[in-house]
């Protein structure tokens, strides 16, 4: 398949760029896949250990959340979710768990001292009266503060999130920049960054949007909203991440790299499948279905 759409994308230019960057996914899917899933598929039947994979259908992502959280680069994915998500969220590295109990007690101490102290005085100098209207804003208070604690706690929390979020997209744009550099020579001019940033105020529409929606009993089907992925990842990444590389020249490398390597894979499976006259040619050619040994024949006759 990889060397397919090799083949299709060394006349890119006769795709729309839209389409274009569709194959460009797939190819790097499968660049990626070919690398992290291969060694790890063959390490876990040797060694009988479960492998996670490396991505896990990308193109039936049902929103750009899901998309980069549990579809795309689950590898990159968990590391940034380890190092900046997880510990800003838990505040590991704004404040600290000791420090916010502190406060919540100092806070729930001053509540309390507000209506504890002097409270003698007050009973023994307004009467019955108004010892009772005390008596019931005590309870009311009583009765909202931890109500007021719990949505301010959660506010807060979804904050951090929100940081995280920002924090782990912007981190991977510096870190895809670096990439370019190292493979070219110059940055992307900021392009790979945005690319990745504009992630950021996409999510954060989608949730609302979609919280909208099902708070008013209507619910968007899972193909449209696959639909919707796929074509915003697309054009946005026809525009900021694929025109830079094509500029630099690096897609034309790469593709150009995988199509020989394919060529040379397709050559050798021939000779082993098809004409290997070695003892390993014989029994692969043994093993091997016909629909195989003759799928590989028609391919290699074509090259």
């Amino acid at each position: 398949m990889l060397g397919t759409v090799a083949r299709m994308l060394q006349h890119a230019d006769m795709f729309h760029p839209y389409p274009r960057a569709f194959l460009y996914g797939i190819a790097l899917y499968f660049i990626l896949s070919s690398i992290m899933d291969g060694p790890g598929a063959f390490l876990s039947s040797w060694l009988g250990v479960p492998v996670s994979p490396h991505f896990d259908q990308p193109w039936l992502s049902s929103s750009v959340v899901t998309f980069w959280s549990r579809r795309w680069d689950l590898a990159a994915g968990n590391v940034l979710r380890q190092l900046i998500y997880e510990p800003i969220v838990e505040k590991k590295i704004i404040g600290s768990a000791a420090a916010t109990s502190a406060s919540e007690k100092i806070t729930a101490s001053s509540s309390s001292s507000l209506f504890e102290t002097g409270k003698g005085d007050e009973i023994a100098a307004t009467g019955p009266l108004t010892t009772q209207k005390i008596t019931e804003t005590r309870k009311r208070a009583a009765a909202t503060t931890p109500q007021v604690l719990q949505t301010t706690a959660s506010q807060s929390l979804q904050w951090r999130r929100v940081f995280g979020s920002s924090a782990s997209f912007l981190s991977s744009g510096l870190v895809h920049e670096c990439i370019f550099w190292y493979l070219t020579g110059h940055t992307s001019g900021g392009a790979w960054l945005l690319f990745f940033t504009i992630q950021i105020p996409i999510i954060f529409v989608e949730r609302t949007v979609l919280h909208y929606l099902k708070q008013r009993g209507i619910r968007v089907s899972r193909p449209v909203m696959t639909l919707y992925t796929v074509v915003f990842e697309c054009v946005t990444s026809a525009h900021l991440f694929w025109r830079s590389a094509e500029q630099a020249g690096l897609v034309k490398k790469v593709v150009s790299n995988v199509d020989v390597a394919y060529s040379k894979y397709l050559r050798v499976i021939d000779v082993v499948v098809g004409q290997g006259q070695s003892e390993i040619g014989r029994q692969v050619r043994a093993l091997a279905p016909v629909w195989l040994r003759t799928a590989t024949s028609r391919i290699f006759s074509a090259l």
